[in-house]
This record gives C-alpha cells, sequence and structure tokens, in this order.
C-alpha cells in the first residue's frame, strides 16, 4: 500500500512539476511573440549584429528598418517617423550623438536607445537626449523588456523631463 501511494505521489508531483516547466517555456515563448505593432530604426554599421537585431525585432512585432550609418538614418527619417530608434554610439560617418541630436529635433517623442561598447560617462549626454542605453554585447532579453514596455505614443515612455538610464 505504501508503494503504491509514494508511486501516485511520485507520479503527480511528476506531471506538476512538467506542467511548470512547459508553462514557464510557453510563457517565455508567448512573450517573445507578442506584437508591438511599432517601427524601429536600426542604426548600427556592424553587419552581423545589424541583422540580428533586425531580426530579433521583427519577430517581436516590429515594423523593422535598418541602415548601417548616421546619414542613412537622418534621409529616413526625413521621409518617415519611427516610434523607437536604436542607435549606436560609433558610426562610420557620424558620431552617434549627433544623430541622436538631429532626431530629437526632428521627432522630439521619438524614443532613442543609445547602444555602446564604451561605458558612457552620465555627463557627456545632453539631459533629455536618449532615453536609455546598452552596453555591447546585448542582451537580447534585456532589449525585448525595454522595447515592449514602451506604451503607445511613445513620448511617455519616461517621464516628462526624460532621465536617462542604463538597461
Amino acid at each position: 500500500m505504501v508503494n503504491i501511494y509514494n508511486t501516485i505521489i511520485y507520479a503527480v508531483s511528476f506531471k506538476i512539476s512538467m506542467c511548470f516547466r512547459l508553462g514557464n517555456r510557453v510563457a517565455s515563448f508567448a512573450l517573445m511573440m507578442t506584437r508591438v505593432d511599432k517601427s524601429i530604426l536600426i542604426v548600427e554599421d556592424e553587419k552581423l549584429l545589424n541583422w540580428s537585431l533586425a531580426k530579433s525585432a521583427a519577430k517581436w512585432g516590429f515594423d523593422v528598418h535598418p541602415v548601417f550609418t548616421g546619414s542613412e538614418a537622418l534621409a529616413l527619417l526625413e521621409k518617415s517617423g519611427f516610434d523607437v530608434i536604436l542607435l549606436d554610439y560609433q558610426l562610420p560617418d557620424l558620431d552617434g550623438l549627433q544623430v541622436a541630436r538631429c532626431i530629437r529635433k526632428a521627432q522630439p517623442r521619438a524614443v532613442i536607445f543609445l547602444v555602446t561598447a564604451f561605458q558612457l560617462n552620465e555627463l557627456s549626454v545632453d539631459v533629455g537626449l536618449i532615453d536609455a542605453y546598452f552596453n555591447k554585447p546585448l542582451d537580447l532579453q534585456q532589449l525585448h523588456q525595454a522595447l515592449v514596455s514602451i506604451p503607445h505614443g511613445s513620448g511617455n515612455y519616461v517621464t516628462e523631463g526624460r532621465s536617462r538610464f542604463r538597461i
């Protein structure tokens, strides 16, 4: 009788444990497949990273527009607006902060995330210029969390005055 009872307890606990494991995977998959319906401009000169970011953002439901230089980004910004700009700090033609200043003038409500391989000195960036920054190598899960947390209308991503934070 004790053996049967132990077997039943083991089977039930195994089944519950498998449900939790599968449940976490399903929840994680569902989170990754959440449709965002926002446009994102990816400005990254490293081709492999640009491709990887574009593929991930498309999978997350973004309308993706990848470019490789700051001048390409500014030319594209003249034609259309974007909800989010993921901007590399070091570009071959323009400084990422120069591009961010132009973007902020043209589209003050856009959310700008700066990507850098350097430690960003908080004093080196104008207050309100960027909304957040990521250090390379990028953690795609952190990027995903930041991107899907942007509310519709973008401009109220960060409180008024646009405080900066590192992600």
